[in-house]
């Protein structure tokens, strides 16, 4: 399985394991301008940045969709700013294309350190959720 991380963060090494792929630099840098917003914005702003991001992986990965290198592409991960996910989500369910969120486990681990005790909270990949 190969899916394409569209989110402003590298996969994880469980992710990636798991199939999750990052997109190459140049493509990373775009992906990563597109997704950061200034602190107003309209939802016409959304939709063109949606469509935007549809045509950056349309570009990386050609007309399939087929990812380098030569695998398909059986979806994308999205995740990020709350009011964009759902119109980045419909712009590319409505192309044909699988949008999935990761799932995580959160495991939680106590240290004493300097007789106080710090909890660490480590977040481990558990699978996706596809919205299609």
């Amino acid at each position: 399985m190969t899916i394409l991380n569209l989110t402003q963060h590298n996969a994880t090494a469980d992710q990636l394991a798991s199939g999750i792929i990052d997109l190459p630099a140049d493509f990373q840098t775009a992906l990563k301008s597109l997704l950061t917003f200034p602190t107003t914005y309209t939802r016409a702003d959304l939709e063109y940045r949606a469509l935007q991001i549809h045509e950056l992986i349309r570009d990386m990965c050609g007309e399939h969709f087929g990812a380098p290198p030569k695998h398909a592409l059986d979806g994308v991960m999205i995740g990020g700013m709350p009011s964009f996910m759902p119109v980045l989500e419909a712009t590319l369910v409505s192309k044909g294309i699988r949008v999935g969120y990761a799932c995580t486990e959160r495991q939680s681990i106590d240290k004493e350190i300097d007789g106080k005790v710090v909890k660490t909270a480590i977040f481990v990949h558990a699978g996706m959720y596809w919205a299609n």
